[in-house]
C-alpha cells in the first residue's frame, strides 16, 4: 500500500515539474520573442527618422507643382528630362522586387518619400576610390551639397547658372503585403542616389543607389489599421498651416497627400504594429501561444536647410 501511495505522489511531483519547465520554456520563448519585436521595430523606426531628420523635403522636390505628391515626375525630373550616365538607376526603374513598385510612388500612408542632399567629397579624401590619398589634405568643401545641371546630370560644373540645380538622392519606404505570411506586411527601402559629379565620390554605404534588391527593413507588420478607410497606415505627415490655424495639423493622405500641402510639411508619424511569431514548431509552421505582438510610435522632422549649397567655381 505505501509503495502505491509512493509512486503516486512520485508521479505527481514529476507532472508538476514537467508542467513547471514547459511553462517556463513557453515563457523564455515569448519573452525573447517580445524582445526581439521591439529591438527590430525600434531600429526601423529609428532609421526612418533618421533619413527624415537628413530630409530637406517631401515628395518630389524636382516636380511640378501639382506633382509634387509623387516620385518621380518624369516630365520634370532632370534624372529623367536630362541625360544621366549609362549606370543611373533611372534605366532600372522602378524597382521590381518583392513585386513591381507603383510608377509614380505616391506620398501617402503607405509610402515615405524624402528627399536629401547629395553631398561632396573629394575622391582623395575618400578610402573607397582608387584615387583615394591617405596623405592628402582634406577639403573644406566635403560634406558640402552639391549642384548638378539640369540638362546633363553629372556634368561638372553646370553649363549655366540657368541650368543649375540641387543635386539630389532620394529614399522611398514602402510598404507591401507578406506573400509567405498572409494578413502581415513587409517595409521596403530604396536609396536613389543624385547625380554623381566628376572629382566627387560618396563614401557612405547609405549615399549609394539601393535599387536592384530593395533593403527589408521590417518584416511582421500587422498594423496599426486605418477604421475609416479600413486600410494599413504607417505614415502620418505634419504640416504647419499657412493660415489663422498655427497649430500644426495632419496632412490627410487618402489615397495621397495634398500636391499643395507637401511643401508645408515639416515631419512624419511613425506608428507600428508588429507580431513576432516562433517558427520552431515541428511543422515549420508559427504558434499563436508563442508570438508577441508589439506597437511603437516615433515622430521625427526635417532639420537641413534647403540654402545651405556650393556654387561651382
Amino acid at each position: 500500500m505505501e509503495l502505491v501511495v509512493s509512486s503516486a505522489l512520485l508521479g505527481f511531483v514529476l507532472v508538476v515539474i514537467g508542467e513547471l519547465v514547459s511553462l517556463n520554456a513557453l515563457a523564455s520563448v515569448k519573452l525573447s520573442n517580445k524582445s526581439d519585436t521591439l529591438n527590430a521595430s525600434r531600429f526601423a523606426a529609428e532609421k526612418i527618422c533618421a533619413d527624415v531628420r537628413s530630409a530637406i523635403g517631401f515628395g518630389d522636390m524636382y516636380a511640378a507643382p501639382g506633382n509634387r505628391n509623387m516620385f518621380p515626375d518624369q516630365s520634370s525630373n532632370p534624372i529623367f528630362t536630362g541625360a544621366p550616365a549609362p549606370n543611373s538607376w533611372r534605366y532600372k526603374w522602378p524597382p521590381v522586387l518583392p513585386s513591381a513598385w507603383d510608377n509614380p510612388c505616391l506620398l501617402n500612408g503607405q509610402c515615405l518619400i524624402v528627399q536629401q542632399p547629395t553631398l561632396y567629397l573629394d575622391q582623395k579624401n575618400d578610402p573607397r576610390s582608387p584615387l583615394y590619398d591617405p596623405l592628402a589634405p582634406q577639403s573644406s568643401l566635403n560634406g558640402l551639397p552639391t549642384y548638378m545641371d539640369a540638362s546633363k546630370p553629372g556634368e561638372d560644373p553646370p553649363s549655366s547658372s540657368r541650368m543649375r540645380v540641387q543635386n539630389l538622392d532620394t529614399v522611398i519606404y514602402k510598404v507591401f503585403a507578406d506573400s509567405q505570411r498572409p494578413g502581415e506586411y513587409v517595409l521596403k527601402k530604396v536609396r536613389l542616389a543624385g547625380a554623381v559629379l566628376p572629382g566627387t565620390s560618396c563614401t557612405d554605404f547609405s549615399r549609394h543607389t539601393v535599387i536592384d534588391n530593395p533593403q527589408t527593413v521590417l518584416t511582421g507588420i500587422v498594423g496599426p489599421i486605418d477604421p475609416v478607410t479600413n486600410s494599413l497606415r504607417l505614415f502620418r505627415y505634419l504640416y504647419q498651416p499657412t493660415s489663422a490655424i498655427k497649430k500644426p495639423q495632419y496632412a490627410a493622405d487618402n489615397p495621397v497627400v495634398p500636391a499643395d500641402i507637401v511643401p508645408q510639411l515639416y515631419g512624419v508619424t511613425i506608428d507600428v504594429e508588429i507580431r513576432k511569431p516562433d517558427a520552431t514548431t515541428v511543422s515549420g509552421t508559427s504558434d499563436s501561444l508563442y508570438s508577441s505582438r508589439i506597437a511603437i510610435h516615433m515622430e521625427a522632422t526635417k532639420r537641413v536647410r534647403k540654402n545651405i549649397s556650393v556654387t561651382s567655381p
